[in-house]
């Protein structure tokens, strides 16, 4: 039975055995070395960041940052009140880390306690607040390895605003 995006990424944290989880959603693609990459720098982290390539029907745009950054979560949280912290921009930064976990490498050990909400649409946005709660550090890196394709017929992108709009609410109001 298929129970969407949510219960297979419950059932992947169920089974996997592994000290780090990484997530690819269904349309998306990695570079052959994403994962050696991350490896390489999640450091003392808790999660790594890498860039990736937004795929449209009309291109392929990277989305990448100029210079490897480490940050310390409070900080991360900090920068929706301040404009800078510690020289990196807020908006570049946001952009990089979103609340999705598609361009991330995780330690498996801090993902065991705390489950996607199944049946909504925003579940990344859920379960990325319930995370960060639970982490100190996150490394993010100039490394372009995620290809993520985005299609104005998948869930996240079509115009069923109506639909989307209580799981959203609901996404932010989990958040706070």
């Amino acid at each position: 039975k298929n129970g969407g995006p949510a219960s297979a990424r419950n059932a992947g944290l169920d089974e996997c055995h592994g000290e780090y989880i990484a997530f690819v959603d269904s349309d998306d693609w990695l570079e052959p070395d994403f994962i050696e990459v991350l490896v390489q720098n999640i450091d003392e982290s808790d999660f790594v960041v890498c860039g990736y390539y937004q795929v449209t029907a009309a291109g392929t745009i990277p989305v990448c940052l100029s210079e490897n950054v480490s940050i310390k979560i409070r900080d991360f949280v900090r920068m929706h009140i301040d404009d800078e912290v510690k020289g990196c921009n807020r908006l570049s930064i946001d952009a990089y880390i979103g609340a999705y976990f598609w361009n991330k490498l995780f330690r498996r050990s801090l993902l065991l306690s705390i489950r996607f909400p199944e049946g909504r649409i925003y579940e990344d946005q859920i379960m990325f607040s319930q995370y960060l709660q639970q982490v100190k550090l996150v490394n993010i890196v100039t490394y372009c390895g995620y290809y993520y394709r985005i299609r104005s017929t998948s869930i996240m992108h079509s115009n069923r605003i109506d639909a989307h709009i209580f799981d959203l609410i609901y996404a932010r109001q989990e958040q706070q």
